[in-house]
């Protein structure tokens, strides 16, 4: 079985709003709800596991009430913990096995396309996990102060974007391992991969499969949303 897990807890301090930006209304919808949108009408995936903030879990559980590919998690401080929260749920409750595939989203990535679900799962079929990765086009420098002091070779680089994909009890046992370690706060699931010695196949990413990280990123979305409208 194909799993879902959509984070939507994160409260986006860098997005300069009260609202948290998974909650922000965009034409009359959650910004989450474009990503979870792809993900309800992708036959591939059978469950979708919605992890979601404290303060709006009475409201998005009432909308989604009556949805059976839907299981809301309550999300937790940091991200690590939200994603945690989501493995143990579907560990405890007997839901996934072993060699399901669970797949890792951020809520804020509203364009997630099809394809890229399709050769996430595609890459599990001979691999154990795998990661969505964007060429990088522009030369890349690195600078010490404010001075330039080389240039790095864009072909070994790499932009991460999500999802992140596992075997279920790959990434369960990264993730508790990481407790053992008292690693609470990674910033993803690819670095605690690596730091537990996996090394993630790459997944080609889409340059539309952007992050909504500041208020400006929703003039993109937005020409994007009116573009696929034509």
């Amino acid at each position: 079985m194909n799993f879902a897990i959509l984070l939507t807890a994160g409260l986006g301090q860098r997005f300069s709003n009260a609202i948290p930006k998974c909650f922000t209304k965009i034409n009359d919808k959650y910004l989450f709800e474009y990503s979870l949108d792809t993900l309800l009408s992708n036959n591939l995936i059978d469950k979708i596991i919605l992890v979601v903030h404290q303060e709006y879990y009475k409201s998005v559980h009432d909308l989604y009430l009556n949805n059976n590919k839907i299981n809301l998690v309550l999300g937790g401080s940091t991200r690590q913990e939200s994603t945690f929260n989501a493995l143990k749920y579907l560990k405890e409750n007997k839901i996934a096995s072993d060699n399901d595939n669970i797949l890792i989203f951020d809520g804020a990535r509203p364009l997630v396309s099809n394809k890229i679900i399709l050769d996430n799962i595609n890459a599990l079929k001979t691999n154990s996990c795998c990661v969505t990765c964007l060429k990088i086009t522009d030369t890349v420098l690195n600078k010490q102060d404010d001075v330039i002091t080389s240039k790095l070779d864009r072909d070994r680089l790499l932009l991460e974007q999500t999802p992140a994909s596992f075997k279920f009890y790959l990434i369960y046992q990264i993730h508790c391992d990481a407790q053992t370690k008292g690693i609470n706060d990674a910033h993803d699931d690819v670095s605690l991969a690596i730091l537990n010695g996996n090394y993630p196949f790459v997944v080609d990413g889409d340059i539309k499969n952007f992050k909504v990280t500041y208020p400006d990123d929703l003039t993109l979305l937005k020409f994007y949303l009116n573009y696929d409208k034509k």
